[in-house]
């Protein structure tokens, strides 16, 4: 991200980019979590 701020000056584009791929790269990784956790679950 700070590479392309200094190549392009588009800060706030770049930041929001940046923002949203890590906000859906960890839900992604929780929905993974909660699954694996829901089948490794001793069930009583």
């Amino acid at each position: 991200a700070r590479k392309i701020n200094v190549e392009s000056y588009r800060v706030i584009e770049t930041w929001l980019v940046t923002t949203a791929l890590y906000v859906v790269a960890c839900y992604v990784i929780a929905l993974l979590l909660r699954t694996l956790e829901q089948r490794l679950a001793i069930r009583r």
